[in-house]
């Protein structure tokens, strides 16, 4: 059952990880940020979680569809669905917490992961399968 539903697992995980991540107050890590002083560093970590989700969730998919769907065809919804929910995790930002901002420069780097997300699953991974 773990062997077949992988990427499921590893795609929903990682979701509720950015999630999580994305609407908690952030007090704790104060000391961190001061520490590591890296201009700009939340931006990386938005194209990081959308990045990352994005490729996870073109293999969920199509583990999902029991591979009645090609890999593009995977990533093309799953880009879609992860500039939509970065857009929507932005909104309750800004709408639903109190110590974190909605921030349209985050919504972009979000959009941006999520767009190299599906240009690696486009250009390295499908000429990986067409090569066999």
């Amino acid at each position: 059952m773990l062997k077949n539903g992988k990427f499921t697992i590893l795609f929903i995980s990682w979701m509720v990880f950015v999630t999580i991540l994305s609407l908690s107050p952030l007090s704790g890590l104060g000391n961190v940020t001061r520490t590591i002083n890296i201009p700009h560093i939340d931006k990386f970590v938005h194209f990081t979680f959308y990045f990352v989700a994005t490729i996870l969730g073109s293999f969920f998919l199509r583990e999902f569809k029991k591979n009645k769907i090609d890999i593009i065809s995977a990533s093309n919804k799953m880009f879609f669905f992860s500039v939509c929910y970065g857009m929507i995790i932005e909104v309750f930002q800004y709408c639903f917490t109190a110590n974190r901002h909605g921030d349209f420069f985050d919504f972009i780097a979000n959009s941006i992961g999520a767009l190299f997300g599906w240009l690696v699953i486009k250009y390295l991974i499908s000429n990986q399968v067409a090569q066999k």
